[in-house]
């Protein structure tokens, strides 16, 4: 390797002298601020000395033609910077003191441009540092070193039996990794370990992948039938994962297109109500997060060549001797790409959310390795403290690192996970509950009568307040299908937030929810019947029993049922706990008891229609839509979707309350005009906290009469519209004034709502 020029060599001496005297906290005497020169002198001393680390700074740094460039070293990482600015006739002392002010103080000077650098030391166990990514192969000793640490340090939040315990089980089939064939376990009880196994997710995308059937099955369990030469040519992210796989030393391989036999709709239909479990139970799950199909492979894993589409380089290093420099994006930002990264197509597949929730353990594998647990998220670029320290116990549901499987009955925590999936692709519409009954089984076991096309229906009139946010929202289609709603037939009902794709808001599930403790804002009562049809034909009740639990416990002198205490908060009010959430930290309290757990197996399990009948009033109102409105969403409807939150009138011109319309991408925007609203729920909202209250009613508190109102009454109504088959569909969610509700004229109607 060629010698640094004396800059450079100065610099990283420094830099070592630096960060000894910074671990044994001794005084450091020597240079701190040091002049690089302008980018000509830069490349003039790299031409003459051969100095490579000249030339990375350049290749390293932003900087312009005109700047003079200066390193500063800090006592905290990032621990170098390097600043671009102009001397602007300053002598070099003035601009190097000038330049260090400006860090120091943590000024924003708009003619400097600061670069930031990790140094590959940490200097103390609390600080992080950076590692250097190989762009030709993954850091096994890394991942390793992740894996050792959460078997030993996050047992009490990463190896959970009682998270998954009620999680339908199916009989399992693996890739033996060794034997490359495929093999066969029983389901497992309980008290039994799973075999240990490695799950694989990644995206199909456009590849055409050999899948397993009833007619290859048997060949497929011959030893080498994924070898070469065998009868079975199994996708490149598929070989590179069993290769990976038979690395970490762990036996069996879980992947989706050959463990579950394809053309088997009994076995496939177990498989998937039993999905939660299979990823529950993997030893760790890889994620193949940067590639775009089956085909693409997996960067730096396994032996066959995988193209490198990624033409920037994954790391900008400065090659100072003994101790590189990784460029940061910021002072505060590490650049730590995990598998939150809206950038990856794996993140933004609906398949790949129940394999992100139900994994204990996620092993991100693309041009960097990243890893996410319950206990840390770490990344193969930055060492960070928590890699080398025990996990801290959990105190709150939000210092989990990672989204998990709702094991306890919480409509608010399943509303997270209901609007991850609505922002998800599916390539094909018919997927729409497929791709999410592995998270809706276990939570189906928390409410009588389970959940009806994803809404619970213990709580029915809450799950029917799903809204759109701004960024709109359009229904799920198959490709090519682009009938307008009231043509369209529906495969999956449109009153369920489950067929609509897009920027959804459950936070009136969260505001309604009146048994957690404390109490959400709003509290319910239904006004509506509602019934659900067999395919036999016969019409069964949707339970939406959750104000009778509620008006039973109000009642004094009512006991309380077996599991459940009776318990007094800080303030002097009453709530109750129950032993079967003691596995939730911390110990969820309710307003009042709710019913028991119902095992997924006495859960009714019979095909209904996606229709379902409303027995209530029905009345017309105006929607009213501005100038100001129209030329609006003319703008973003040339787009994208959108949507509009605005007033309803009456027919005579009256103010009576709000809706939020919602518009797919090219659709003609309408101009004020009458529709039909039906009623669901009545609410009382309590408008004295204002950072609960659901966004539809933030309005309302800004109107005449109501900036000093302490509750609010509303009649929480669909917008519906007339199918060309006599069904009504599911146009928009509003909230109508209960006063202005009871001057409008309604009528009782019967409707099948589609």
């Amino acid at each position: 390797m060629p010698f640094p020029c004396l800059t450079c060599r100065l610099l990283a001496d420094s830099l070592q002298l630096y960060e000894e005297s910074l671990a044994n906290n001794t005084q450091y005497s020597e240079p701190r601020d040091f002049f690089l020169g302008s980018p000509a002198n830069i490349q003039s001393r790299s031409t003459a000395t051969g100095c490579t680390s000249c030339q990375s700074i350049l290749l390293s740094t932003d900087h312009s033609p005109s700047s003079i460039l200066t390193a500063h070293l800090s006592a905290e990482q990032p621990r170098v910077s390097i600043v671009a600015g102009e001397l602007d006739g300053r002598e070099i002392p003035a601009a190097l003191a000038s330049q260090r002010k400006c860090l120091d103080t943590g000024g924003d000077d708009e003619e400097l441009t600061v670069n930031y650098f990790l140094t590959t030391r940490a200097v103390t166990p609390q600080e992080q540092c950076a590692r250097i990514v190989s762009r030709s192969h993954v850091d096994m000793k890394v991942i390793e070193s992740w894996i050792a640490h959460c078997d030993v340090y996050h047992k009490h939040i990463c190896h959970r039996p009682y998270d998954t315990y009620l999680l339908p089980k199916a009989p399992l089939s693996f890739i033996d990794v060794y034997n490359l064939c495929i093999v066969s376990h029983p389901p497992v009880d309980k008290d039994d370990p799973p075999p240990r196994y490695i799950a694989l997710s990644y995206v199909w995308g456009n590849a055409q992948v050999q899948l397993a059937l009833k007619e290859n099955i048997e060949e497929l369990r011959r030893p080498g039938a994924f070898g070469e030469g065998g009868a079975f040519i199994l996708p490149r992210t598929v070989r590179d994962a069993i290769e990976l796989t038979a690395e970490l030393g762990v036996p069996y391989l879980w992947v989706d297109s050959v463990c579950i036999v394809q053309d088997d709709a009994d076995s496939q239909k177990e498989q998937l109500q039993g999905m939660g479990a299979v990823y529950a139970n993997a030893y760790l799950t890889i994620v193949a997060s940067s590639s775009e199909d089956a085909n693409a492979g997996i960067p730096r894993v396994g032996s066959s060549p995988v193209s490198d589409t990624k033409k920037e380089p994954v790391q900008r290093v400065i090659t100072i001797p003994e101790n590189p420099l990784i460029r940061t994006q910021g002072r505060e930002s590490l650049d730590q790409e995990t598998l939150d990264s809206s950038s990856l197509k794996w993140n933004t597949r609906g398949w790949t959310l129940q394999e992100k929730v139900f994994s204990r353990r996620l092993l991100g594998l693309g041009h960097k390795a990243t890893w996410t647990c319950f206990g840390g998220e770490w990344t193969e670029d930055v060492s960070l403290p928590s890699e080398r320290f025990q996990a801290q116990p959990i105190t709150s549901r939000n210092d989990k690192k990672k989204m998990g499987i709702v094991t306890w009955p919480s409509i608010g925590e399943y509303s997270t996970l209901a609007a991850e999936y609505a922002r998800r692709d599916l390539t094909w519409s018919t997927d729409a509950i497929n791709a999410f009954l592995g998270v809706m089984t276990p939570m189906a076991a928390w409410f009588p009568g389970g959940l009806l096309h994803g809404i619970a229906e213990y709580t029915f009139d809450i799950g029917m307040l799903w809204d759109v946010g701004p960024a709109g929202m359009h229904l799920r289609r198959g490709p090519g299908t682009v009938q307008p709603l009231h043509a369209t037939n529906f495969k999956h009902p449109s009153w369920s937030w489950v067929s609509w794709q897009g920027d959804l808001r459950f936070d009136m599930w969260k505001a309604a929810e009146d048994y957690s403790f404390p109490r959400g804002p709003v509290i319910l009562h239904p006004l509506a019947t509602w019934h659900k049809q067999l395919l036999t034909g016969e019409w069964v009740n949707i339970d939406n029993t959750y104000h009778v639990v509620r008006k039973h416990f109000q009642r004094e002198g009512v006991s309380i049922p077996e599991d459940w205490t009776q318990h007094t908060d800080g303030q002097g009010k009453v709530c109750y706990q129950s032993k079967r959430h003691d596995h939730i930290i911390p110990h969820p309290a309710f307003t009042y008891p709710i019913p028991p757990l119902v095992r997924y197996r006495d859960i009714d399990q019979r095909p209904f229609h996606p229709h379902i009948r409303f027995q209530g009033k029905l009345t017309h109102v105006l929607i009213h839509i501005t100038e100001e409105d129209q030329e609006f969403l003319r703008g973003k409807l040339f787009e994208s979707d959108a949507a509009l939150e605005t007033d309803l009138m009456s027919p005579d011109g009256f103010w009576c309350g709000r809706i939020t319309l919602h518009f797919e991408k090219g659709e003609n925007v309408p101009s004020t005009h009458e529709v039909e609203v039906i009623a669901m729920s009545a609410g009382v909202l309590y408008l004295k906290a204002p950072s609960r209250i659901p966004h539809m009613f933030q309005k309302v508190r800004e109107r005449p009469g109501f900036e000093d109102a302490d509750v609010y009454e509303v009649v929480n109504v669909l917008c519906i519209g007339r199918c060309v088959n006599g069904m009504v569909y599911r146009r928009a969610l509003g909230g109508i004034w209960k006063q202005a509700w009871e001057d409008l004229v309604s009528e009782d109607v019967e409707l099948l709502l589609t």
